[in-house]
């Protein structure tokens, strides 16, 4: 995973005109930082979300911690769609690249 302040390689860029080809719809922002938070620091995940976005990882940090809220409770239909898209991308080999 690259510093937060680095610009995305062309495999993160890649991976994420996959799993987002249209981009990252409103009702997904929530799921998808809640989904990452799994796998990822917050910080992290705030800066692949901000690469989606076009936004520096600060702009998304604090909608992240919000994320991993104990209250907060995804929309499991969306988090069920986001899984299957990630997989089939290769979120995992991308992590571990």
């Amino acid at each position: 995973m690259p510093f937060a302040d680095d610009p995305p390689d062309e495999q993160t860029l890649e991976f994420l005109k996959c799993v987002f080809p249209d981009g990252l719809k409103e009702n997904e922002y929530f799921p998808l930082l809640y989904l990452l938070r799994h796998d990822m620091t917050i910080r992290a995940a705030s800066w692949l979300v901000g690469v989606l976005l076009g936004k520096h990882y600060l702009e998304i940090y604090n909608d992240a911690l919000g994320a991993k809220s104990l209250s907060y409770k995804p929309d499991l239909a969306v988090i069920d769609e986001s899984t299957k898209r990630l997989q089939a991308c290769g979120y995992r080999e991308w992590l571990d690249s």
